[in-house]
């Protein structure tokens, strides 16, 4: 009998292998080369390494695509501009630094504290946000519409998609702090101090309060900037800073005392007083007889000079002088009456008025 499968052995008979059965023209059949398996494997690991790659360099994507998906980023122009002006309005830095294209170098005043005090003086709300044409750059014009309080405001924003989202082109707004201090006084934007060094601050849409924290010079009122948007400065001439009361009050007390102090001088002509009277070398004074007195004083405030933290202090009195001299060998009382007009500089940025005569 001839085996019926390969399990079972075939007689040692001698004769032929059986012959093959007939091939089924309805099944393909496809020669594969000995190397095909080594290279499908090849194959298929290169593809799960690409595709392993791809994936980790598209998480960021992928988690962006997801959030515009679920209504977190703003999908479209105008929209993006309506969340970052809504932002703003709801004291949320951070959020509005996000719909930016660059965010700003020099934060200071962008953060939620100082928007907080900026609301708290004049509310955001938006009016109107309209899509405007495109440009050939794949840039888009958005219009907008918002009040500061009682200031309207309409200004343009650029805006792009980028990275999967749409962006604003445009920064904040600006401040320019360098002509608003005083020299060697501190500077207080919305409770922020601003150092030294700096000249200018980006800065949302709204409201900004001025202040020094100091008793002698402060921002006379109104002492807010408004900034309207990135394509409009804020008025800084608006902003003056004046002597307040005590400034005034300490000003008049330090030349008071300046002037007690030359009163006291044992000389003719001291240095940084008012007096200055030529003696009579046939007729030398008794340095210890000098006397002087002052009579029908005024003095008044110019504080024109407050970017240097100084005021002027215009002193006019009339003074005698009553002293010895010698002709001779015998001494001589001699009274001399003499006008005296002084202006003197007081520095205020320090704990303690500094007079200095000028004149």
């Amino acid at each position: 009998p001839v085996p019926s499968s390969l399990a079972e052995p075939l007689l040692a008979s001698g004769r032929l292998w059986p012959p093959a059965s007939p091939v089924s023209h309805d099944i393909v059949h496809v020669q594969v080369a000995p190397w095909a398996p080594f290279t499908t494997g090849l194959a298929l690991a290169l593809a799960m390494v690409l595709i392993s790659a791809a994936i980790v360099s598209q998480t960021g994507r992928l988690g962006l695509t997801l959030a515009v998906l679920t209504g977190q980023v703003p999908t479209s122009a105008d929209a993006v501009v309506g969340a970052y002006l809504s932002a703003i309005s709801r004291a949320d830095a951070s959020k509005a630094i996000s719909y930016l294209s660059t965010a700003p170098a020099d934060p200071l005043l962008l953060t939620d504290a100082v928007l907080r005090k900026s609301i708290e003086q004049s509310p955001i709300t938006v009016v109107a946000v309209k899509a405007g044409s495109s440009s050939i750059n794949g840039t888009q014009r958005v219009e907008a519409t918002y009040t500061i309080g009682d200031v309207q405001v309409s200004t343009a924003f650029t805006t792009a998609f980028s990275e999967g989202q749409w962006v604003i082109r445009d920064d904040p707004g600006r401040i320019g702090v360098g002509s608003l201090r005083a020299a060697g006084i501190p500077l207080y934007i919305n409770g922020q101090k601003v150092p030294d060094t700096v000249e200018s601050l980006p800065a949302f849409p709204g409201t900004y309060e001025l202040s020094t924290n100091n008793t002698f010079i402060d921002y006379a009122t109104p002492s807010a900037l408004v900034v309207r948007s990135s394509d409009e400065a804020p008025i800084i001439g608006a902003v003056k800073l004046e002597l307040t009361e005590k400034g005034r009050q300490a000003a008049l007390a330090a030349v008071r005392t300046a002037v007690t102090q030359c009163l006291a001088k044992k000389e003719l002509q001291p240095d940084g007083c008012p007096q200055n009277i030529e003696p009579n070398r046939n007729e030398p004074a008794v340095s210890d007889t000098i006397v002087y007195t002052a009579k029908s004083e005024s003095m008044t405030i110019s504080d024109s000079e407050l970017r240097l933290s100084t005021v002027t202090v215009t002193y006019v009195a009339t003074w005698q002088l009553d002293v010895k001299v010698t002709v001779g060998t015998t001494p001589r009382d001699v009274t001399f009456p003499f006008s005296v007009t002084a202006l003197w500089q007081v520095g205020l940025s320090g704990s303690q008025p500094t007079p200095v005569l000028v004149s």
